[in-house]
């Protein structure tokens, strides 16, 4: 999808577009949540993961620390991202985060 990068606005255009769960890989631990989908914030680095582990859903490190294939993983994140289509709420749900913006784009002619 052709949305800006800003992390918020990003987020809500997915949802416009029609998504339903927000799978957003993060290196910092952007605290983004939307009261409309849930947003499962997914990290690759552990120390991230255990830093900001009120605000971090899911850490995909152990593919290269821990030596987990990419397909146990991928198989392991996508029965995650099951469970919160089934309920299972995310950090930001958890912590009432809830973020909107929407990109303004300006043609001029």
């Amino acid at each position: 999808m052709d949305s800006t990068a800003y992390d918020v606005a990003s987020t809500v255009a997915k949802i416009a577009g029609g998504a339903q769960v927000i799978a957003f890989t993060t290196g910092r631990g952007t605290p983004v949540g939307n009261a409309v989908a849930p947003v499962i914030k997914i990290t690759g680095n552990r120390d991230t993961f255990n830093r900001l582990n009120d605000m971090m859903d899911y850490d995909t490190s152990s593919s290269y620390i821990e030596g987990v294939s990419i397909e146990e993983l991928g198989g392991d994140l996508l029965n995650y991202i099951l469970e919160v289509c089934n309920g299972r709420l995310v950090k930001a749900e958890e912590n009432d985060i809830s973020d909107m913006a929407i990109n303004q784009l300006h043609s001029y002619c």
